[in-house]
């Protein structure tokens, strides 16, 4: 994907468009160049990052392992959604569940804020 330098943005000579490297149409957002990429070049620009520990298989998401170590490899996965009162209650509620299966949790990404003005964070074991 080919973007354009800062001193070329700066000095005015190219716009902040992103080409496609196959047919150098422009966008303005990495997403739809994705897209564009995908559905008009047929090529999966999405990179694989969730690795299955069985079979080497890559995956774009947690999701897709998950459906995979079902269907291919027969496990049983449980999947629990827990919401927590405030991020004192988590930690107890963590530190408990590690002791309890001789496990650990680490955080996926940052603390996002809801539309109802609470926030979440995304943390998987």
């Amino acid at each position: 994907m080919a973007k354009e330098s800062a001193s070329q943005k700066e000095s005015g000579q190219i716009s902040t468009k992103l080409l496609c490297p196959y047919c150098a149409n422009q966008y303005s957002d990495t997403g739809v160049l994705n897209r564009h990429i995908k559905n008009i070049h047929s090529i999966n620009t999405v990179k694989a990052t969730v690795c299955c520990l069985n079979c080497k298989n890559k995956f774009t998401n947690r999701i897709k392992l998950i459906e995979h170590l079902k269907t291919d490899h027969g496990h049983d996965v449980d999947v629990e959604l827990l919401e927590f009162k405030s991020s004192e209650e988590f930690e107890t509620w963590k530190a408990e569940e590690e002791r309890r299966t001789i496990s650990m949790f680490r955080k996926l990404r940052g603390v996002r804020a809801t539309n109802n003005g609470t926030s979440t964070t995304l943390v998987c074991c």
